[in-house]
């Protein structure tokens, strides 16, 4: 059975609500493309360390998330992230963040995906803060 990207992009956004950390996490799709995917996901007090910017583990799960869905739109298929490095470059804070992912290589059995995380302020604003590379090994068709 082969999906269309609409039928990807509905499997991933009822994700949010199937699955407790991406309940925890909220991510929201802006852009789902074969080629292109945009996630923003809002800023909450608990997820800041002791400075208060976004804790690194919460920018380098959203990117993850970024990467995984990127891929499985790339192929229509189930996926999972086998393998990611991340770049923190700046300290991520104000209201939201946002993830922009594109595939880099889409294969039979794997998929490698760049992303780029932005932290966003309550003027619209975006700084760079996370690059992201991963590798997502591609599994077969959604699991429901």
């Amino acid at each position: 059975m082969s999906l269309s990207i609409g039928d990807v992009k509905k499997y991933l956004e009822s994700a949010v609500t199937r699955q407790g950390f991406n309940q925890w996490m909220a991510p929201e799709i802006i852009v789902a493309q074969a080629d292109r995917l945009e996630l923003k996901m809002p800023i909450r007090v608990e997820m800041t360390q002791h400075h208060g910017f976004v804790h690194g583990g919460c920018v380098a799960a959203f990117a993850d998330t970024a990467a995984a869905w990127s891929a499985a739109l790339a192929c229509c298929k189930d996926v999972v992230t086998h393998n990611y490095s991340v770049q923190l470059l700046a300290p991520a804070q104000g209201e939201r963040l946002r993830a922009i992912a594109k595939p880099v290589t889409v294969g039979r059995s794997s998929a490698t995906i760049d992303v780029k995380v932005f932290s966003v302020d309550d003027e619209g604003s975006a700084k760079i803060c996370a690059v992201v590379l991963a590798g997502i090994s591609i599994l077969g068709s959604p699991k429901k």
